[in-house]
């Protein structure tokens, strides 16, 4: 009763509570995966600048693992929380099953080629001569864990999509802090352990995955969460596979947008030398620290409005996105502020150099002027696919990640050099804010209708609950509140007074 009470809260307790309930654990768990990246980097930069930008040439093989596992776990989300809503169990059930066999398959495919085309993907991503041994190393060991974290991010969204945040939160902390306590004693060589250098970073990380990978497959065995996985549920269904890419498909093109354009940066960093595309690297797990609770804040939000859009509440489901991307915007504005402040003795914990020191700070205070921005229109996309609008929220994506930016880039670097590279950022978030919020104003049109005016619960100020004087509405599942929403020319129609 307790983890069917997680599915059901999506479409009955108060907004306020829910989001946030549903966004903390979001947030601590990519915090820690984003902190156990710092912390890595932290251990590596004591190996010099040539082995951050080793692990900065390799990073977009990663994003592109994590685009295929998120793409594929954000279409298993909203798929799950919607068929949650419209009550059908059994659906979820196959959806689920999927999370295997879809795991096994991206696995494979992403690990040949790690080990068996490693020259040419290092190529494609510019590694330079100087760093070259370090990134293929790096490279060829990481490759072993992919299939786990393909697991580890499905199974972190099919637990999501039923209203249960708190057990992926807890693998995902346990992980970060194993892998980070790993790293210095495989880097270093620290008491029984061999000293690998940039090899025992790749080493830490492949065995923490593995160890996650197992810890969300026992708890999905064990039967204890809304799911109940049998055999049949198993073999690949096509239709169900088509359904989850419906949405993951676009996402997936979203996340692997992020790594070409990572690699379009390292190739425009490449001629200012291996110090400007290092501090990318740190500028990346820096700021990555402060957008990982807009993350988690999304991954809050998906189940909410795709069990409501499958209830067929739509007022609650607006409430909720609003709600959301007041929280979102809150906590990016920190963020800027944070970034601003603190640059230099954020950025002076992993520089090992003055000149390294100077450009990433420079690069960190440029990038954050329209951080604020950022969180909304985080809300407004995942809100789009939640309501199985893929299509429309990877253009909205592309727009801020690779339509706008790039020709900036090469605009402004034209003129200004590598200060302009890094003015691109801020600029394409303004755009790509401004062209958001009117996609996402004439969708909520498109979409009104009677229903927008009714739901199944009242809400007050900030989505907390209502004064107890508040009028009751009608009751979503019997389906009166979709009765009492129609206008009085409906209800005539209806009983046949009116042709």
């Amino acid at each position: 009763m307790a983890v069917r009470r997680h599915t059901t809260d999506l479409g009955t307790e108060p907004l306020g509570p829910l989001i946030i309930r549903l966004s903390i654990p979001g947030m601590v768990s990519f915090l820690a995966m984003t902190l156990y990246n710092v912390v890595n980097t932290f251990w590596v930069s004591r190996l010099g600048a040539d082995a951050i930008a080793a692990l900065t040439v390799v990073f977009p093989f990663q994003m592109v693992n994590v685009a295929l596992g998120a793409g594929t776990g954000v279409g298993i989300s909203s798929l799950s929380s919607r068929l949650f809503g419209q009550g059908k169990v059994e659906g979820a059930n196959r959806v689920a099953g999927q999370v295997y066999s879809l795991s096994l398959l991206l696995g494979l495919l992403t690990l040949c080629t790690g080990v068996f085309f490693t020259g040419p993907v290092l190529g494609f991503f510019n590694a330079l001569p100087q760093f070259w041994h370090l990134s293929h190393r790096y490279l060829f060991i990481i490759s072993f864990g992919t299939p786990f974290i393909y697991f580890m991010m499905m199974a972190n969204n099919l637990l999501r999509g039923s209203g249960d945040t708190v057990t992926p939160m807890y693998i995902a902390v346990a992980s970060a802090v194993l892998n980070a306590a790993l790293d210095p004693f495989l880097i270093f060589g620290w008491g029984p352990f061999p000293q690998l250098g940039v090899a025992g970073a790749a080493l830490g990380t492949v065995i923490t995955q593995a160890l996650g990978g197992a810890a969300y497959f026992l708890y999905l065995a064990g039967r204890r969460s809304s799911y109940t996985i049998r055999l049949p549920h198993l073999l690949p269904g096509l239709g169900v596979i088509g359904e989850i890419y419906r949405v993951g498909g676009p996402a997936m093109v979203m996340q692997l947008t992020s790594s070409l354009v990572i690699v379009i940066f390292n190739h425009f960093l490449g001629a200012f030398g291996a110090v400007a595309i290092a501090a990318y690297g740190l500028l990346f797990r820096i700021s990555g620290v402060f957008l990982m609770p807009i993350i988690g804040m999304s991954q809050g939000l998906m189940p909410v409005v795709g069990y409501n859009f499958g209830a067929r509440n739509f007022r609650r489901m607006w409430e909720a996105v609003r709600l959301a991307s007041i929280y979102a915007t809150v906590v990016t504005g920190t963020s800027e502020l944070m970034l601003l402040a603190l640059a230099v003795p954020l950025v002076s914990v992993f520089a090992p150099t003055p000149q390294l020191l100077a450009v990433t700070t420079y690069a960190m205070r440029v990038y954050a002027l329209a951080l604020l921005l950022v969180g909304a229109q985080f809300m407004w996309i995942t809100t789009l696919q939640a309501l199985r609008r893929g299509g429309e929220a990877m253009v909205l994506s592309l727009l801020r990640q690779l339509v706008l930016i790039v020709p900036l880039m090469a605009l402004f670097s034209h003129f200004w050099g590598l200060s302009g590279i890094w003015a691109a950022q801020p600029v394409s978030d303004v755009l790509a804010f401004a062209i958001t919020a009117a996609w996402m104003w004439a969708v909520r049109c498109r979409l009104r209708s009677p229903q927008h005016l009714c739901a199944d619960a009242p809400v007050g100020g900030w989505g907390f609950p209502a004064s107890r004087t508040s009028p009751a509405r009608p009751d979503s599942s019997s389906g009166e509140h979709l009765k009492s929403c129609k206008t009085p020319c409906q209800r005539l129609r209806d009983h046949g007074k009116m042709e």
